[in-house]
Protein backbone atom coordinates (compact mmCIF):
# COMPACT_ATOMS: atom_id res chain seq x y z
CA UNK A 1 0.00 0.00 0.00
CA UNK A 2 1.19 3.65 -0.95
CA UNK A 3 1.88 6.12 1.89
CA UNK A 4 -1.39 8.40 1.65
CA UNK A 5 -3.82 4.68 2.29
CA UNK A 6 -4.18 5.69 5.81
CA UNK A 7 -5.76 9.33 5.18
CA UNK A 8 -7.56 8.25 2.17
CA UNK A 9 -9.29 4.79 2.79
CA UNK A 10 -12.62 5.39 4.27
CA UNK A 11 -14.44 2.74 2.41
CA UNK A 12 -18.36 1.87 2.36
CA UNK A 13 -19.48 -1.73 1.77
CA UNK A 14 -23.33 -2.17 0.59
CA UNK A 15 -25.18 -5.00 -0.46
CA UNK A 16 -26.77 -5.80 -3.83
CA UNK A 17 -30.19 -6.33 -4.19
CA UNK A 18 -31.85 -8.63 -5.87
CA UNK A 19 -33.95 -6.39 -8.24
CA UNK A 20 -32.34 -5.40 -11.36
CA UNK A 21 -32.39 -3.17 -14.42
CA UNK A 22 -30.65 -1.83 -17.46
CA UNK A 23 -29.73 1.71 -17.84
CA UNK A 24 -27.58 4.30 -19.49
CA UNK A 25 -28.22 7.05 -17.35
CA UNK A 26 -23.95 6.98 -16.79
CA UNK A 27 -21.51 5.28 -18.83
CA UNK A 28 -19.85 2.78 -17.39
CA UNK A 29 -15.89 3.34 -16.65
CA UNK A 30 -14.68 1.05 -14.92
CA UNK A 31 -13.56 -2.60 -15.12
CA UNK A 32 -15.02 -5.33 -12.71
CA UNK A 33 -11.47 -6.41 -10.64
CA UNK A 34 -13.16 -9.95 -10.98
CA UNK A 35 -14.78 -10.15 -14.49
CA UNK A 36 -12.92 -13.13 -15.13
CA UNK A 37 -14.20 -14.85 -11.83
CA UNK A 38 -17.76 -13.51 -12.99
CA UNK A 39 -17.61 -15.37 -16.10
CA UNK A 40 -16.26 -18.65 -14.21
CA UNK A 41 -19.76 -18.08 -12.43
CA UNK A 42 -21.92 -17.56 -15.24
CA UNK A 43 -20.56 -20.36 -16.81
CA UNK A 44 -21.66 -22.91 -13.62
CA UNK A 45 -24.48 -21.40 -13.93
CA UNK A 46 -25.45 -21.94 -17.18
CA UNK A 47 -24.76 -25.91 -16.50
CA UNK A 48 -27.28 -25.89 -14.20
CA UNK A 49 -30.58 -27.44 -15.03
CA UNK A 50 -33.83 -24.95 -14.52
CA UNK A 51 -34.96 -27.02 -11.62
CA UNK A 52 -31.02 -27.13 -10.22
CA UNK A 53 -31.01 -23.25 -10.82
CA UNK A 54 -34.57 -22.99 -8.68
CA UNK A 55 -32.88 -24.94 -5.81
CA UNK A 56 -30.20 -22.90 -5.87
CA UNK A 57 -31.83 -19.41 -6.27
CA UNK A 58 -35.21 -21.07 -4.07
CA UNK A 59 -37.90 -18.74 -5.95
CA UNK A 60 -41.02 -19.81 -7.47
CA UNK A 61 -41.25 -21.32 -10.73
CA UNK A 62 -41.98 -18.07 -12.54
CA UNK A 63 -39.46 -16.44 -11.31
CA UNK A 64 -37.01 -19.00 -12.19
CA UNK A 65 -37.81 -19.21 -15.46
CA UNK A 66 -36.94 -15.43 -15.49
CA UNK A 67 -33.80 -15.73 -14.16
CA UNK A 68 -32.65 -18.73 -15.84
CA UNK A 69 -33.61 -17.11 -19.24
CA UNK A 70 -31.56 -14.01 -18.16
CA UNK A 71 -28.76 -15.72 -17.50
CA UNK A 72 -28.30 -17.57 -20.58
CA UNK A 73 -29.23 -14.37 -22.13
CA UNK A 74 -26.42 -12.55 -20.43
CA UNK A 75 -23.20 -11.69 -22.52
CA UNK A 76 -20.18 -10.36 -20.74
CA UNK A 77 -19.04 -7.08 -21.35
CA UNK A 78 -22.34 -6.33 -23.76
CA UNK A 79 -24.90 -4.46 -22.75
CA UNK A 80 -23.87 -3.40 -19.60
CA UNK A 81 -25.28 -1.14 -16.58
CA UNK A 82 -22.82 1.00 -13.92
CA UNK A 83 -23.71 -1.26 -11.19
CA UNK A 84 -24.90 1.42 -8.88
CA UNK A 85 -27.36 2.23 -11.26
CA UNK A 86 -28.24 -1.68 -12.00
CA UNK A 87 -29.42 -2.73 -8.46
CA UNK A 88 -33.13 -1.57 -8.15
CA UNK A 89 -33.79 -2.11 -4.38
CA UNK A 90 -35.12 0.17 -1.73
CA UNK A 91 -31.38 0.90 -0.65
CA UNK A 92 -30.40 1.75 -3.99
CA UNK A 93 -34.07 4.24 -4.61
CA UNK A 94 -33.25 6.29 -1.06
CA UNK A 95 -29.58 6.37 -2.33
CA UNK A 96 -30.89 7.73 -5.64
CA UNK A 97 -27.54 7.78 -7.51
CA UNK A 98 -29.54 9.42 -10.40
CA UNK A 99 -29.79 12.66 -9.42
CA UNK A 100 -25.92 12.75 -7.62
CA UNK A 101 -24.13 15.72 -9.27
CA UNK A 102 -20.47 15.04 -10.61
CA UNK A 103 -18.62 15.56 -6.88
CA UNK A 104 -20.72 12.93 -5.51
CA UNK A 105 -20.50 10.49 -8.15
CA UNK A 106 -17.14 10.86 -7.44
CA UNK A 107 -17.08 10.42 -3.99
CA UNK A 108 -19.09 6.85 -4.28
CA UNK A 109 -16.18 6.00 -7.21
CA UNK A 110 -13.91 6.33 -4.73
CA UNK A 111 -15.02 4.93 -1.64
CA UNK A 112 -18.35 2.85 -1.99
CA UNK A 113 -18.46 -0.47 -2.81
CA UNK A 114 -20.89 -2.92 -3.81
CA UNK A 115 -20.33 -6.72 -2.46
CA UNK A 116 -21.82 -9.09 -4.49
CA UNK A 117 -22.52 -13.27 -5.35
CA UNK A 118 -21.42 -13.02 -8.54
CA UNK A 119 -18.81 -10.54 -8.92
CA UNK A 120 -17.07 -10.47 -5.64
CA UNK A 121 -17.11 -6.80 -4.93
CA UNK A 122 -17.52 -3.59 -7.54
CA UNK A 123 -17.07 -0.06 -7.81
CA UNK A 124 -20.11 1.89 -8.21
CA UNK A 125 -19.07 2.36 -12.29
CA UNK A 126 -18.09 -1.03 -12.94
CA UNK A 127 -20.28 -2.61 -16.18
CA UNK A 128 -22.47 -5.85 -15.29
CA UNK A 129 -24.51 -7.81 -16.69
CA UNK A 130 -28.15 -9.10 -14.56
CA UNK A 131 -28.18 -11.65 -12.78
CA UNK A 132 -29.50 -13.58 -9.68
CA UNK A 133 -27.10 -14.89 -6.89
CA UNK A 134 -26.55 -14.29 -3.70
CA UNK A 135 -23.72 -14.68 -1.73
CA UNK A 136 -25.42 -17.20 0.84
CA UNK A 137 -26.12 -19.40 -2.03
CA UNK A 138 -24.89 -23.24 -1.93
CA UNK A 139 -22.92 -22.97 -5.29
CA UNK A 140 -20.17 -25.83 -4.92
CA UNK A 141 -18.31 -24.21 -8.09
CA UNK A 142 -14.63 -25.36 -8.82
CA UNK A 143 -14.43 -27.76 -5.58
CA UNK A 144 -15.53 -25.02 -3.26
CA UNK A 145 -18.10 -25.65 -0.41
CA UNK A 146 -20.23 -22.36 -1.54
CA UNK A 147 -19.61 -18.48 -2.59
CA UNK A 148 -17.86 -17.59 0.56
CA UNK A 149 -15.36 -20.62 0.00
CA UNK A 150 -14.74 -19.42 -3.78
CA UNK A 151 -14.33 -15.82 -2.95
CA UNK A 152 -12.24 -16.37 -0.14
CA UNK A 153 -10.95 -13.09 0.75
CA UNK A 154 -10.53 -11.26 -3.09
CA UNK A 155 -13.83 -8.94 -1.90
CA UNK A 156 -11.81 -7.45 1.40
CA UNK A 157 -8.48 -7.15 -0.56
CA UNK A 158 -10.42 -4.99 -3.00
CA UNK A 159 -12.04 -2.87 -0.10
CA UNK A 160 -8.98 -2.13 1.50
CA UNK A 161 -7.03 -1.58 -1.52
CA UNK A 162 -4.74 -4.38 -1.30
CA UNK A 163 -5.65 -6.04 -4.67
CA UNK A 164 -4.53 -5.13 -8.19
CA UNK A 165 -5.77 -1.64 -9.29
CA UNK A 166 -8.81 -1.56 -12.01
CA UNK A 167 -8.64 0.39 -14.91
CA UNK A 168 -9.91 4.05 -13.98
CA UNK A 169 -11.34 6.72 -15.97
CA UNK A 170 -13.27 8.23 -13.63
CA UNK A 171 -11.10 11.37 -12.00
CA UNK A 172 -12.30 10.61 -8.53
CA UNK A 173 -11.43 13.00 -6.27
CA UNK A 174 -9.93 12.89 -3.21
CA UNK A 175 -12.95 13.32 -0.15
CA UNK A 176 -12.46 16.70 1.87
CA UNK A 177 -12.90 16.44 5.81
CA UNK A 178 -15.92 18.64 7.42
CA UNK A 179 -16.28 19.73 10.27
CA UNK A 180 -19.49 18.52 12.47
CA UNK A 181 -22.38 20.62 12.17
CA UNK A 182 -23.24 22.55 15.95
CA UNK A 183 -26.74 20.88 15.41
CA UNK A 184 -28.32 17.78 13.80
CA UNK A 185 -31.15 19.45 12.83
CA UNK A 186 -28.97 21.76 10.28
CA UNK A 187 -29.14 22.63 6.64
CA UNK A 188 -29.11 20.09 4.39
CA UNK A 189 -26.63 20.33 1.29
CA UNK A 190 -27.98 21.01 -1.90
CA UNK A 191 -29.52 17.62 -3.19
CA UNK A 192 -29.84 15.84 -0.38
CA UNK A 193 -33.66 14.50 0.77
CA UNK A 194 -35.49 15.66 3.15
CA UNK A 195 -35.85 14.49 7.18
CA UNK A 196 -37.28 15.55 10.05
CA UNK A 197 -37.23 18.82 10.25
CA UNK A 198 -38.57 20.27 14.20
CA UNK A 199 -36.33 23.04 15.43
CA UNK A 200 -34.76 21.66 19.15
CA UNK A 201 -35.26 23.45 22.11
CA UNK A 202 -32.25 25.54 23.60
CA UNK A 203 -32.11 22.53 26.25
CA UNK A 204 -32.63 19.98 23.65
CA UNK A 205 -29.98 21.63 21.72
CA UNK A 206 -26.96 21.74 24.73
CA UNK A 207 -28.03 18.64 26.11
CA UNK A 208 -27.79 17.03 22.18
CA UNK A 209 -24.51 18.48 21.99
CA UNK A 210 -23.12 17.49 25.50
CA UNK A 211 -23.71 14.06 23.78
CA UNK A 212 -22.04 14.32 20.87
CA UNK A 213 -19.28 16.04 22.54
CA UNK A 214 -18.68 12.97 25.09
CA UNK A 215 -18.96 10.59 22.17
CA UNK A 216 -16.37 13.14 20.17
CA UNK A 217 -14.42 12.37 23.11
CA UNK A 218 -14.37 8.66 23.25
CA UNK A 219 -13.42 8.67 19.03
CA UNK A 220 -10.40 10.91 20.37
CA UNK A 221 -9.28 8.42 22.72
CA UNK A 222 -9.75 5.51 20.44
CA UNK A 223 -7.42 7.20 17.82
CA UNK A 224 -4.52 7.63 20.46
CA UNK A 225 -1.04 6.21 20.16
CA UNK A 226 -1.83 4.90 17.03
CA UNK A 227 0.35 1.44 16.11
CA UNK A 228 3.32 2.76 14.29
CA UNK A 229 2.78 0.97 11.52
CA UNK A 230 -0.82 0.97 11.34
CA UNK A 231 -2.18 1.82 7.52
CA UNK A 232 -5.84 -0.30 7.77
CA UNK A 233 -8.39 0.78 6.07
CA UNK A 234 -11.74 2.40 7.96
CA UNK A 235 -15.15 0.60 6.78
CA UNK A 236 -18.09 1.44 6.93
CA UNK A 237 -20.54 -1.20 7.14
CA UNK A 238 -23.96 -0.65 5.35
CA UNK A 239 -24.27 -4.55 4.01
CA UNK A 240 -26.55 -7.31 5.31
CA UNK A 241 -24.58 -9.79 7.30
CA UNK A 242 -24.68 -12.16 4.46
CA UNK A 243 -22.78 -9.93 2.93
CA UNK A 244 -20.43 -7.93 5.20
CA UNK A 245 -19.15 -11.37 6.90
CA UNK A 246 -17.40 -11.77 2.99
CA UNK A 247 -15.03 -8.93 4.44
CA UNK A 248 -15.93 -9.08 8.14
CA UNK A 249 -14.00 -12.54 8.37
CA UNK A 250 -10.12 -11.26 6.89
CA UNK A 251 -10.22 -7.90 8.89
CA UNK A 252 -6.75 -7.30 10.23
CA UNK A 253 -6.62 -5.75 13.59
CA UNK A 254 -5.02 -2.59 11.87
CA UNK A 255 -8.42 -2.64 10.02
CA UNK A 256 -11.53 -0.59 11.82
CA UNK A 257 -15.16 -1.56 10.94
CA UNK A 258 -17.92 0.99 12.11
CA UNK A 259 -21.52 -0.83 12.01
CA UNK A 260 -24.05 1.30 12.09
CA UNK A 261 -27.77 0.22 13.58
CA UNK A 262 -30.89 1.75 12.39
CA UNK A 263 -33.44 0.48 15.09
CA UNK A 264 -36.68 2.08 16.77
CA UNK A 265 -37.19 1.45 20.70
CA UNK A 266 -39.97 -1.36 21.09
CA UNK A 267 -41.66 -3.26 23.71
CA UNK A 268 -39.36 -3.18 27.09
CA UNK A 269 -37.04 -0.69 25.97
CA UNK A 270 -35.80 -3.30 23.28
CA UNK A 271 -34.40 -2.01 19.73
CA UNK A 272 -36.14 -2.85 16.77
CA UNK A 273 -34.65 -3.14 13.30
CA UNK A 274 -37.15 -2.91 10.95
CA UNK A 275 -35.81 -4.60 7.47
CA UNK A 276 -37.88 -2.18 5.15
CA UNK A 277 -36.90 0.92 7.23
CA UNK A 278 -33.46 -0.18 7.29
CA UNK A 279 -32.39 -0.34 3.70
CA UNK A 280 -34.05 2.85 3.19
CA UNK A 281 -31.51 4.51 5.81
CA UNK A 282 -28.84 2.54 4.75
CA UNK A 283 -29.10 4.21 1.16
CA UNK A 284 -29.91 7.49 2.73
CA UNK A 285 -26.44 7.01 4.55
CA UNK A 286 -24.91 6.54 1.29
CA UNK A 287 -26.72 9.60 -0.53
CA UNK A 288 -25.21 11.60 3.36
CA UNK A 289 -21.87 10.89 3.27
CA UNK A 290 -21.67 11.69 -0.80
CA UNK A 291 -23.76 14.64 -0.08
CA UNK A 292 -20.87 16.16 2.41
CA UNK A 293 -17.68 14.03 1.29
CA UNK A 294 -17.36 12.38 4.74
CA UNK A 295 -13.91 11.21 5.06
CA UNK A 296 -13.99 10.82 9.36
CA UNK A 297 -16.84 8.17 10.75
CA UNK A 298 -17.50 10.93 13.47
CA UNK A 299 -19.26 12.60 10.93
CA UNK A 300 -21.91 10.32 10.74
CA UNK A 301 -23.50 11.32 13.65
CA UNK A 302 -25.20 14.42 11.62
CA UNK A 303 -27.21 11.50 9.74
CA UNK A 304 -31.00 12.50 10.77
CA UNK A 305 -32.95 11.47 7.46
CA UNK A 306 -36.38 9.65 7.89
CA UNK A 307 -36.57 10.85 11.59
CA UNK A 308 -33.26 8.93 12.64
CA UNK A 309 -31.02 10.44 14.87
CA UNK A 310 -27.86 9.53 16.67
CA UNK A 311 -28.47 7.84 19.73
CA UNK A 312 -24.85 8.66 21.64
CA UNK A 313 -25.76 6.52 24.89
CA UNK A 314 -26.25 3.56 22.81
CA UNK A 315 -23.33 4.33 20.63
CA UNK A 316 -19.82 2.78 20.48
CA UNK A 317 -16.97 4.36 18.63
CA UNK A 318 -17.23 1.23 16.49
CA UNK A 319 -21.15 1.13 16.38
CA UNK A 320 -23.41 3.96 15.44
CA UNK A 321 -26.82 3.39 16.82
CA UNK A 322 -29.65 6.21 15.03
CA UNK A 323 -32.90 5.30 16.53
CA UNK A 324 -36.10 6.68 14.73
CA UNK A 325 -38.77 8.05 17.14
Amino acid sequence: MDSGHEASCLKIIVSPTKQMKRSDALACTTVPLYERQARRILSWLRGLTLDEAQALWKCSDALARESYDIVHASIPGRNLTPAILAYDGIAFKHMAPAVFDEDELAYVQEHLVILSGLYGALRPLDGIVPYRLEMGAKARIDGTCDLYDFWADKPYRMVVGEAPPCPDSSGAKASVALPIPASTAGSKPSGSKASVGQDPSESERSSRLSELERFGRSQDARREAPSPDACGCTIVNLASKEYSRVVERFLSPRDRLVNCMFAEVGNEGKFVQKGVRCKMARGEMVRFMASRRISDPLELTAFDALGYRFDAASSAPDSLVFLRE
